[in-house]
């Protein structure tokens, strides 16, 4: 799995095509915080906005993206995961996720820890036809430090 250094570095621009408009947003409200970074559509690669220079969010849209840059991206996050993953093959990979979101009847997010030395928040959206179609990982102590103590209080 990629490090946080390496995580850090990451900005949109390294693995899409340079045909791709890449948009940069700033003020942006998600996860308790506010932040900065560069958007495709719903495909995302966010700095806190106090600390712009490292990255600690990345969001994949695998619907919205070639699937030469869903494969660059996720070999270089360093993840065992693949457009149209079925939940099965997700549990089967994860385990049994930490928790589950369901936002729409027609797909559930499960969340998970990742890493060991270096822990990620991993949420994966599995769409209950198409698999998975989207993904957020991230290095964010905050989120991070929040669902493991919602773990640790039974919630």
């Amino acid at each position: 799995m990629i490090g946080y250094n390496d995580f850090s570095k990451l900005r949109l621009a390294n693995f899409l095509s340079k045909e791709t408009c890449v948009n940069n947003c700033a003020g942006y409200q998600f996860m308790g915080d506010v932040w900065t970074g560069q958007t495709v559509g719903f495909t995302e690669c966010l700095q806190l906005q106090s600390n712009a220079m490292d990255t600690q969010s990345i969001s994949l849209d695998l619907n919205g993206l070639d699937s030469e840059s869903i494969n660059k991206i996720i070999a270089l996050l360093g993840l065992d995961i693949y457009k149209g993953m079925e939940q099965e093959q997700v549990i089967e990979t994860f385990g049994t996720p930490l928790t589950t979101e369901r936002f729409m009847n027609d797909r559930q997010t499960f969340i998970y820890i990742v890493g060991n030395k270096e822990q990620y928040y991993l949420s994966l959206t599995i769409h209950q036809s198409d698999g998975l179609i989207y993904v957020t990982m991230m290095n964010h102590a905050g989120t991070i430090n929040q669902l493991a103590d919602n773990q640790s209080d039974g919630l």
